[in-house]
Formats: C-alpha cells, sequence, structure tokens
C-alpha cells in the first residue's frame, strides 16, 4: 500500500499499537522527513483515533497557516470528496501534521519545527501507491 519511492527505510513501530492500530511504521520520505504511518482495524478504530485526537486539539486557525486546527482534506482532481481528516498542532516545540485515508484505514504523522515548510511539504507528498 505504501509507495516505496515516497516512504523509505521503514521500520517497525509497535510502541504505536494499541486497540485501535493493529500496525505502525516509522519512515523516512523522500525529503527526509520522518513519517509515521498507523493501519486501523476497522472504520470504527480509525474514526474513534481521530475523535481521541481532535478532542485534545484547542483550534485556533488553519493548518495552512500553522495553526492548532481540525479539518477535512481533499484532491486537488476531485475538490468535493473529502479523503480523510487533517488535524494540525503543536507538541514539544514540533509542528504536527496528522492525516488519514479514511477508504484505506490508515493515517500518518509528520512533524518539523517549519510548520510553513512541513505544510507545503504535506501538500505535494503522497505516500500511497
Amino acid at each position: 500500500m505504501l509507495d516505496p519511492t515516497e516512504m523509505t527505510d521503514c521500520v517497525e513501530n509497535s510502541d504505536d499499537e494499541d486497540s485501535d492500530i493493529d500496525a505502525s511504521l516509522k519512515c523516512r520520505s523522500s525529503n527526509g522527513t520522518t513519517v509515521r504511518a498507523f493501519h486501523y482495524y476497522d472504520s470504527g478504530s480509525l474514526h474513534g483515533d481521530i475523535e481521541y485526537r481532535s478532542d485534545q486539539i484547542t483550534e485556533d486557525g488553519a493548518c495552512r497557516n500553522g495553526r492548532n486546527s481540525v479539518e477535512t482534506w481533499h484532491l486537488r482532481s476531485d475538490p468535493n470528496v473529502d479523503v480523510g481528516s487533517l488535524l494540525c498542532y503543536y507538541d514539544n516545540g514540533y509542528y504536527v501534521i496528522f492525516w488519514s485515508y479514511d477508504d484505506d484505514l490508515v493515517t500518518f504523522a509528520a512533524g518539523s519545527t517549519d510548520a510553513a515548510a512541513l505544510f507545503e511539504w504535506w501538500k505535494g507528498f503522497d505516500p500511497l501507491t
């Protein structure tokens, strides 16, 4: 399911596995950004995890502006259909973008100290084949 040209040097990340997440990997993107990948048991597990994470975020703007936000996202080729959730927040000095591909039961997370650069990278990043 992962694009091997975008997601390299993947290692098991079992510390992130739980009653919702049945598999997790920590990988490096083609530009060197560390990306964590999560696969869920089912749709209920996926949405339960997203709801839990969303409840931890106090919104104060939009992801594109480097702010804390709970949003949805879509493909440019189909702007009327949401692909999944998009959560953006600060954690221990890092700006984190967490996003889902609901139909595939997967989510990804990446972080950086530069929120603007991370968001620009995310807009062009596609970890799936």
